[in-house]
This record gives structure tokens, C-alpha cells and sequence, in this order.
């Protein structure tokens, strides 16, 4: 009976100690959610009202987690943090920079461009040869990511604005048909601007939208990043043929002091050095400007420039000088060679970049075949 007794005593004990640890899990929970009540109202809202550091705090999910926990099995992006000990402000930044390099670098891996030389035509009436639309319909069918002209693409000698506006605009809307979502770029030459800034300032309007000319960007000049490599087009023909000025030589070296891209290629209508003695002697390229030549020379061996793509001669060619490829872009119009020993009838240059490797073909749109590949690097 004594140990009956016992037996109850211990169990209603044990019930009593429950009951009072239940009521003490039950309290504290209660203040505390009463606190956090509290703590809302002195902000004079709701929970929904409250800031998101806040929300989350107390058991509030703002809109951003709760997209981000079911993007990534039900984590946070706060709780995916400190899974990883990685600060949230080092994660934005990663963000930040993964968009500048989108914006910076539209593709990445291989890629292939056509450099298409001069086909302006004094005589005809849009300013250009026609049958070079068959240089610009073979170079769209080798699946280029990117299109160069290297300037003298029509002449802008008609007597009325009005006329050479309607040749920029024929010119463009030829370019848009045929190579259609290709994206080009123009290395001006002074046959582009034969008007001079009236044309430039037609460039801008047609080309790029440009409409008021106090607000005109600098397009003669520019410089752009696709994939591993850093492009520059320069305006070495205009405003004053066959030089550059100081203040273009010092925002090339500027520029190329900037890149950390594994090649860099660089445009310019007139060809930096010389290729045919003929050339040399009538001053039809920089070699009577030994000058400007000098300084281009100097700043692209100071960046190490990968290669020189020109235009002016009309002409295929490559020579290497001073470890630096120079290429002449070809004879897109197909017309009778300026120089002797030069390949004849309608060609343009191809290049093919895989990482640091570059190769340039010699494309007969006539022949439909290679007239030399070279490696660059």
C-alpha cells in the first residue's frame, strides 16, 4: 500500500513538472512573438511594411528570398552565404563584374571576321562600284561574327547634302540587306568624307543615329572588345589625309594601356608602312609622313599589337615588320591592280581567332577559293 502510494506521488510530480515546462516554452515563445509585435508597430506597420534586413530578422521573407529560396532548394540567398562563409557584399560584386564583362564581351570562344578593302567609284551615281556587292554577298556566307570595312567605301562628292545623304543611306541600307544580323564597323577614309565634317556629321546621323551634331560622339575613332580580343579602328585619313593627329596617338596609347585582352587588332584605312615602292614614291600611303608613321610604330610595339589591317592600296598583301603582321584587306571591286604582281580580280581577307591563334585566308570571291592562308600567331 506504502509503495502504491509512492508510485502515485512520483507520477503526479512528474505530470506537474511537464505542465509547468510546457507553460514555460509556451510563455517565453509568447513574449517573444509579442515583442516582435512590439518592435513592428513602433515602425507604425505591418510585417509586409517593415524594411527587408528587418523582415528577415523576424521571420519575414522579402520578395527577392523568396525567389531566390526556390531557385535553390529552399535556401536563401543569405543562408546559401553563410553556408559558404562568403560575405553577401563580395557575392554582389561578383555579380556586378560578371555584367560589365556581358556588356564588354558580347561572345566568348572562336570567332571569324572579313576585312573588305575600298569600293567607292567617282563616276557612278551612289558614290560606289556595284559589282562589289558580290565581295560583301561571298563574305556573308562565310558565317562571320563580325564585319570590317577598311574605308573609301563610296565617295561623298555630290553637289547637294541631299545627295550624299541619299548615298550614306544607300551604302547602309546595302550593308543591312546583305550581311543582315552581322554586325560591321567602318575605318573611315577620306573619300567617305570628301565633304568634310558636313559628311561626317551624315555618318553619325545615318550610321549611328546621331541627329544633332553638338552632340555627336566620336565615331571616327573607337575601340571595342569581342571575345579574347581588343579591336581598334583609327582615322589615319581624315581630318587630314594620310596622318594622325596628337590627340588620336595619345587616346590609342591610352586605350591600349587599358586592355587585357589576349590579341588586339587595329584598323586604319592608310597602311602604316609601306608595301609597294610606287606607293612610297606618289605619297600614297603614310611613308611620306614618317612621322605619324614613327608614332603608330612606336605605340604598337609598346602594347604589343598583334596585327595591322588597312585598306587605300587595293590591294591582298601581308608582310610582317618589326614583329607585327600588316594586312592589306584586299581588292573588293575586282578593278585592275594598282601595282604590279598583285592578285587580280575580286578578293577580300577572312580571319579565323581561337584563343591566341589567328589565321588569315586570302578569300577569290571569282574562283571561290583560298589564294593564301597565313598564321598570324
Amino acid at each position: 500500500m506504502k509503495i502504491k502510494k509512492t508510485v502515485i506521488a512520483s507520477l503526479s510530480v512528474l505530470i506537474l513538472a511537464i505542465l509547468a515546462g510546457g507553460y514555460y516554452v509556451y510563455s517565453m515563445g509568447y513574449f517573444q512573438d509579442e515583442n516582435e509585435e512590439r518592435e513592428i508597430e513602433k515602425t507604425g506597420g505591418s510585417m509586409s511594411d517593415m524594411p527587408e534586413p528587418k523582415r528577415e530578422m523576424l521571420g519575414g521573407e522579402s520578395e527577392e528570398a523568396e525567389n531566390n529560396s526556390s531557385k535553390s532548394g529552399g535556401l536563401t540567398a543569405e543562408e546559401k552565404n553563410l553556408i559558404n562563409d562568403v560575405p553577401e557584399r563580395k557575392q554582389e560584386d561578383f555579380s556586378q563584374k560578371k555584367e560589365e564583362v556581358k556588356k564588354t564581351n558580347p561572345a566568348t570562344g572562336p570567332f571569324s571576321f572579313s576585312a573588305i578593302g575600298d569600293s567607292e567609284k567617282w563616276s557612278a551615281p551612289e558614290g560606289f562600284q556595284e559589282r562589289v556587292l558580290e565581295t560583301w554577298e561571298k563574305a556573308a556566307e562565310m558565317e562571320n561574327d563580325l564585319v570590317f570595312f577598311t574605308g573609301d567605301v563610296l565617295v561623298t562628292n555630290a553637289e547637294t547634302k541631299q545627295e550624299n545623304r541619299e548615298r550614306v543611306q544607300s551604302i547602309k541600307n546595302q550593308m543591312d540587306e546583305i550581311l543582315t544580323e552581322t554586325k560591321y564597323h567602318v575605318a573611315f577614309g577620306s573619300h567617305d568624307l570628301e565633304c568634310g565634317e558636313e559628311c561626317f556629321n551624315l555618318w553619325q546621323e545615318v550610321f549611328f543615329n546621331v541627329k544633332n551634331p553638338q552632340n555627336k560622339k566620336n565615331t571616327a575613332y573607337l575601340s571595342f572588345d569581342y571575345s579574347n580580343t581588343h579591336f581598334v579602328l583609327l582615322s589615319n585619313d581624315y581630318p587630314e589625309e594620310n596622318s594622325i593627329d596628337e590627340k588620336q596617338l595619345n587616346w590609342l596609347d591610352n586605350d591600349l594601356q587599358k586592355t587585357r585582352q589576349e590579341n588586339v587588332i587595329v584598323f586604319a584605312h592608310i597602311p602604316p608602312v609601306n608595301f609597294f615602292e610606287e606607293s612610297a614614291e606618289d605619297c600614297h600611303d603614310v611613308s611620306c609622313n614618317e612621322e605619324d608613321s614613327a608614332a603608330m610604330m612606336e605605340i604598337f610595339k609598346k602594347h604589343s599589337v598583334d596585327l595591322v589591317i588597312s585598306g587605300h592600296e587595293e590591294a591582298f598583301d601581308h608582310q610582317i615588320k618589326e614583329g607585327i603582321d600588316f594586312v592589306l584587306s584586299g581588292n573588293a571591286d575586282g578593278g585592275e591592280p594598282r601595282y604590279d604582281g598583285v592578285v587580280e580580280g575580286k578578293n577580300f581577307a577572312y580571319f579565323q581567332v581561337d584563343g591566341e591563334r589567328i589565321t588569315l585566308k586570302g578569300i577569290d570571291v571569282d574562283d571561290d577559293s583560298v589564294i593564301r592562308e597565313i598564321k598570324i600567331k
